[in-house]
């Protein structure tokens, strides 16, 4: 620690932590530089928090079908949804039409609405 200390001091041109024969004490610019210190290695650590819940945090567009009564079914859920996951831009298409999956086709039963959820 001694060393790494005498390096700091040379580099900053600076006499840190003054030492009598018993005790260490820190003067004001010690105090100053530490304070500063700890502010920078603090905003790193948010900075790596920031990403790594930013990487955990889903995020996409989700489009979901289903005939008109799942609205009945669905709503009263959507409000929860949307608060847990914010960043979802959900799509819902209310309809009774037939859906190929496999090819993307569909066959209209009858008209029913178009809703898009966005936060």
């Amino acid at each position: 620690m001694g060393k790494s200390v005498a390096r700091l001091e040379q580099h900053l041109g600076v006499r840190l932590l003054p030492q009598s024969t018993r005790r260490i004490s820190l003067t004001d610019d010690d105090e100053r530089f530490y304070e500063r210190c700890r502010q920078i290695i603090k905003a790193v650590h948010d900075a790596e928090t920031m990403m790594l819940q930013a990487k955990a945090t889903p995020r996409s567009r989700l489009r979901v079908s289903l005939p008109t009564i799942g609205y009945r079914f669905l709503l009263p859920a959507l409000h929860e949804f949307t608060a847990r996951y914010p960043e979802i831009d959900l799509e819902l298409d209310f309809n009774d039409r037939l859906v190929d999956v496999i090819e993307g086709a569909s066959t209209p039963r009858s008209a029913a609405a178009h809703w898009a959820i966005r936060n």
